[in-house]
């Protein structure tokens, strides 16, 4: 459910915008009242920073939009890696290959080379 979620976030620019623009005003806001926190008849006093809540709430929204855009540059680089299409050829080849070299080792061992000729014709095609 989690990584469904996550593709979904991921995969909407209105999701991505909105989570980006709610943790800019979070950290506006946790800013503002940070300051206020500190801020002792006009001076700041930051003596009195690790007292503050506001910090924390800082602290904590900063590092989860930093999360946030780690995850999603990530995902976005993943992505871009499938329009390389040596990349695109080694990965269908580490995926499919094996699954299909045992499919055709079975039909081998029950006598059937006929399609077995056939997809090395298609995969020297695809190869090529």
């Amino acid at each position: 459910m989690l990584s469904a979620l996550k593709h979904k976030v991921y995969t909407s620019p209105f999701l991505k915008t909105a989570i980006s623009l709610t943790a800019s005003i979070l950290i506006g806001i946790f800013s503002n009242t940070f300051v206020s926190d500190i801020t002792a008849s006009g001076h700041v006093d930051w003596s009195s920073t690790y007292r503050s809540t506001s910090f924390y709430l800082l602290v904590v929204s900063a590092g989860a939009t930093l999360l946030f855009h780690k995850w999603l540059h990530a995902f976005e680089t993943e992505i871009q890696n499938f329009r390389d299409t040596e990349y695109c050829r080694a990965y269908a080849l580490s995926r499919l290959l094996p699954e299909q070299i045992e499919k055709s080792r079975q039909k081998i061992k029950d006598g059937e080379t006929g399609e077995f000729q056939a997809a090395m014709r298609e995969i020297q095609k695809v190869l090529k």
